[in-house]
């Protein structure tokens, strides 16, 4: 079987090239993928189809990998519909010229694409959710119902469905829409360079909390600005919040933070290619997203870097010792877990190392690679179940 993989909800390349014109742009999806392909075998080919951004080529050839591009409308709505369409009605010709051999589906909409394709060729799909619908109700409710009746018809037909985490298999099977279909875990992985060991000095009168991520309903940034209602004048004082992303929920977040009086502690940064500055200042990352995450990239990329993490109990694929975990989602208790680790110095370093040592055993790109080879190896996924 051909090593040329199709990956499909990406939504630009390189990472990152759209953050100078829309604030949505791609999140861990793109990071995630573009580590992943440079970290397989080279004997792997991959097909990239994408958004075309200003001043891009419709088509790129760079090594082993091809890119596609295409236009697309504006708008919330228009935008998402005319760059699928345009993926739908190239694709056919694409798998057919370049001898496709897998199709990598992204997402719920790129999953319900890829299925589609995958029937009509007969090449095999391999749907990573990323999140399902049923978890983000709340987020949009208008767009609830079209995307829970796309993940009931595309998520069973897929050859292989690949979660990052047992939790989040968990909930896709107790909502209905994995039904049958194969199914494997293979979480994110990180690289590992030359990284600080960060230990907080105990007379250290700065501290910095560090959130990475895009800025949408469903992370809770909120809560955390609220949180900082809880905390006490002495602790208070000494803390830095440094928001590194972009996202829909920006001006809403520069109002909240604006309307409590709490300007002074935060720092939105806007989205940034160069992330590593801001983890290598860090004393805390904190992520308070609700259930329905799946494995945050850029959690373990601060636990790679041995930053003491916070977060929510969405489902963690690893013991709840490697982080300082909140059990139930409130800004009073993130600020009693932010006050606490800020007392005592010892217990922060304690789970800064523990989390390092727990992503750099379980969670390095190289191991994760691997495990894709030989699923893509398997090519009959007889396996998984």
């Amino acid at each position: 079987m051909t090593k040329r993989l199709m990956i499909l909800g990406v939504k630009e390349w390189p990472y990152g090239s759209s953050s100078s014109f829309e604030k949505n742009t791609g999140g861990g999806t793109g990071k995630n993928i573009t580590k992943l392909i440079s970290s397989l075998p080279n004997d792997y080919k991959h097909t990239i189809l994408t958004r075309k951004i200003k001043n891009q080529e419709d088509f790129e050839s760079i090594g082993n990998l091809r890119i596609h591009r295409f236009n697309f409308l504006f708008g919330r709505f228009s935008r998402v519909i005319s760059f699928y369409l345009a993926i739908l009605i190239n694709s056919f010709r694409i798998v057919r010229e370049e001898k496709i051999g897998f199709i990598i589906c992204n997402g719920s909409i790129s999953i319900f694409i890829g299925s589609i394709i995958g029937r009509v060729t007969g090449v095999k799909t391999i749907g990573l959710p990323r999140g399902v619908s049923q978890t983000r109700k709340k987020d949009d409710p208008f767009l609830f119902l079209p995307f829970r009746l796309m993940e009931l018809f595309s998520f069973k037909k897929m050859d292989l469905l690949v979660f990052l985490s047992e939790s989040e298999r968990s909930r896709s099977r107790r909502y209905g829409i994995v039904g049958k279909c194969k199914s494997v875990v293979i979480p994110n992985g990180v690289e590992f360079r030359d990284l600080k060991i960060n230990n907080v000095d105990k007379e250290s009168s700065h501290f910095e909390i560090l959130y990475v991520g895009r800025l949408v309903p469903w992370k809770n940034l909120d809560l955390l600005i609220k949180s900082t209602d809880f905390i006490a004048e002495d602790i208070l004082g000494k803390l830095k919040f440094r928001i590194v992303g972009d996202g829909s929920e920006r001006k809403n977040l520069d109002k909240l933070v604006k309307k409590i009086k709490k300007s002074k502690y935060f720092k939105f940064e806007g989205f940034s290619l160069d992330v590593d500055k801001f983890y290598k200042r860090a004393n805390l990352f904190c992520l308070v997203s609700e259930d329905g995450e799946g494995l945050p990239t850029a959690l373990l990329e601060a636990m790679s870097h041995k930053i003491p993490c916070i977060t929510s109990d969405f489902g963690l694929p690893f013991d709840a010792s490697c982080v300082q975990l909140i059990k139930k989602l409130t800004p009073e208790n993130i600020a009693k877990e932010i006050s606490f680790l800020f007392k005592n110095r010892q217990e922060l370093n304690k789970i800064g190392m523990k989390g390092y040592q727990e992503v750099i055993t379980n969670f390095s790109m190289k191991s994760i690679a691997n495990k894709w080879d030989i699923l893509l190896n398997n090519g009959e996924f007889t396996s998984y179940k």
